[in-house]
């Protein structure tokens, strides 16, 4: 307000204009929201510690702003904020005042301004995002707390409903980069950060309509990037995740998908089209996407370096939906890989686009993404249930219970994958020809554990692959 009224003291012949390009007039035009400026507001975040103060403020000016820049610049250059809260009166010994900043390094971390270099896919809010009323959350009477409490089915909708609103608000914003995955919640993402309740207050947003948001695109972007009804207002303000690499690359088959129970056919064929782009100019492929040492040794040692892939299928279970693409420290987490393997393994999932699948013909696959909040491959749950034959990992003795020897391997596989002490449930098995033993199991945890499960011999290749099928499911963080 203040940098409009000395603009206008000094331009009184452009005073009309220079309301509207500061947003002072309402119902603007969709030409004059293309010309008007946006001061943003930028938390320091440079350090995991810092307490994001605002100690700068960016200015945006598009590139059709009918006035100079010099003149913009001239307008905030020396300009005192605030008034002094006893008397009402501008102190200008006592009060911050606006200089041009000539380090500009704290744009990095807001993506602005990236000068050739690196782009990121990850974004993740610093100041919460505004979304329309029908993505707000539903209140909870204080005076009821433990009678109103949501359960995990309920919070799980309002995500999901958050999440569209999302994909709204990037539209609205003029990003037309395509999302690959959106997150919401309530708490900061960073340490020192705040919940949204925080910045409801002096605003005309109700903080059950704020959310903070994290958002994967498929290409990596450069900022600002700033989403949702008030991001004129420093709200929806996000920061680039430089470390983030993808864990899972979930691709939609375009078009006819094939029949599910051709899922091995599938995953075969992704295989080898995951070795054929990861394929150096020598034919050398990494043990990550080949399974193989440099020697051609199959990486049987133990420990699980190579990816996992699964399917999942439509909604009655007939035609194959999804394909993924699983890092192997994500299924199983006592893996480890390098940095340059997280790389690898985002690279080269990247370029993946079809895959000729024989018989089946060429699969046109969008993608890739992360698992959606509805994924019950990747959510959190206390019972999961097999979706595909179990495989354990090694033959039993002449003679053996089955049923005690099927349970108890796949309760030594659990639990040398890193996750806690299940209830064994056999539910079915099935002896096949050279005595191979196939079974389909209920694991029960104490406590909601984090998806995926894939488990026994053929797991890399969607065998062992469990779903979520507790009541009170939550969405995949």
């Amino acid at each position: 307000d203040r940098t409009a009224e000395r603009l206008a003291a000094a331009l009184p012949d452009k005073a009309a204009c220079i309301e509207r390009i500061f947003g002072r007039v309402r119902d603007l035009s969709a030409a004059d929201k293309a010309q008007r400026i946006r001061i943003v507001p930028l938390p320091s975040i440079g350090h995991p510690n810092a307490e994001s103060s605002i100690r700068r403020m960016l200015v945006e000016i598009p590139p059709n702003c009918p006035l100079p820049v010099g003149d913009l610049k001239w307008a905030f250059s020396g300009l005192h904020l605030g008034t002094d809260p006893q008397t009402g009166e501008i102190r200008d010994d006592s009060l911050p005042m606006l200089i041009e900043a000539d380090d500009r390094r704290m744009l990095d971390h807001y993506g602005v301004e990236p000068n050739g270099k690196q782009m990121f896919h990850l974004w993740r809010t610093v100041t919460p995002a505004a979304l329309p009323e029908r993505a707000a959350r539903c209140r909870i009477d204080p005076a009821r707390r433990n009678e109103t409490a949501k359960g995990g089915r309920e919070r799980l909708e309002e995500e999901t409903r958050a999440a569209g609103a999302v994909r709204q608000a990037l539209r609205h914003a003029g990003i037309a980069t395509a999302v690959a995955a959106v997150r919401v919640q309530r708490e900061p993402f960073r340490a020192r950060g705040a919940r949204v309740e925080a910045f409801a207050r002096a605003t005309r947003f109700s903080r059950h309509r704020l959310w903070h948001v994290e958002v994967a695109f498929t290409a990596p972007r450069e900022g600002p990037v700033l989403i949702g009804d008030g991001r004129y207002l420093g709200l929806g303000l996000m920061a680039s995740e430089k470390q983030a690499f993808r864990e899972v690359a979930v691709f939609t088959i375009e078009g006819d998908a094939p029949p599910f129970a051709a899922r091995a056919d599938i995953l075969t064929a992704l295989r080898r089209a995951l070795m054929a782009l990861d394929r150096d100019e020598n034919g050398a492929v990494s043990r990550l996407f080949s399974g193989h040492e440099a020697n051609g040794a199959p990486a049987g040692n133990g420990a699980h370096r190579h990816i996992f892939l699964a399917a999942d299928a439509n909604r009655d279970g007939s035609r194959l939906a999804r394909l993924y693409v699983i890092r192997p420290d994500t299924a199983d987490r006592k893996s480890r890989l390098s940095n340059d393997e997280k790389a690898r393994f985002e690279r080269v999932t990247g370029k993946l686009a079809t895959v000729r699948a024989g018989r089946h013909g060429v699969l046109r696959l969008r993608g890739p993404a992360a698992p959606g909040p509805e994924d019950r491959l990747f959510a959190c749950s206390r019972v999961w249930t097999s979706l595909t034959d179990f495989s354990p990992t090694r033959h039993p003795r002449n003679g053996a219970d089955i049923r005690a020897f099927l349970e108890g391997n796949i309760h030594a596989e659990v639990l040398r994958r890193g996750y806690p002490t299940p209830k064994v449930e056999l539910l079915s098995h099935d002896t096949g020809p050279r005595s191979g033993i196939r079974a389909r199991f209920c694991l029960t945890f104490s406590i909601a554990v984090q998806g995926p499960l894939l488990l026994g011999r053929d797991s890399h290749m969607g065998g062992g692959l469990f779903i979520a099928t507790d009541d009170n499911i939550h969405a995949p963080r």
